[in-house]
């Protein structure tokens, strides 16, 4: 299973950093990122989040959510599940070919009976 890092923001309207968290996200082949656990931001200001910035830090790509939470100072709010949707994934994909005969070349003497 493939994991990234994702920075995940949690901002007012004038984009001022209410709290923040770091997440090893999974991508489990569906389209989504999910963090293995429940999580969530605690905030470090009070105000009014209404932005919810998820920054995948491996591919640099940042993915904004519009929330609408009153933030007090300990107070937390939880991510979502799953954390980001990033597409759907292909119903099928045509077969490709490698363009040139396989040989899958055995090392002399790498197979023995064994008694």
């Amino acid at each position: 299973m493939l994991t990234t890092k994702v920075v995940v923001r949690v901002m007012d309207v004038e984009h001022r950093l209410l709290g923040w968290t770091q997440v090893q996200a999974e991508a489990r082949g569906d389209g989504c990122l999910w963090c293995p656990t429940t999580t969530a931001v605690t905030f470090t200001e009070s105000g009014h989040a209404t932005i919810l910035s998820l920054h995948l830090a491996d591919i640099h790509i940042e993915s904004r959510t519009k929330i609408d939470v009153r933030a007090a100072v300990g107070g937390r709010v939880t991510l979502p599940a799953p954390l980001v949707r990033l597409g759907t994934p292909p119903a099928s994909l045509p077969p490709v070919t490698v363009g040139e005969t396989v040989a899958i070349a055995l090392p002399v003497g790498a197979f023995k009976a064994v008694g």
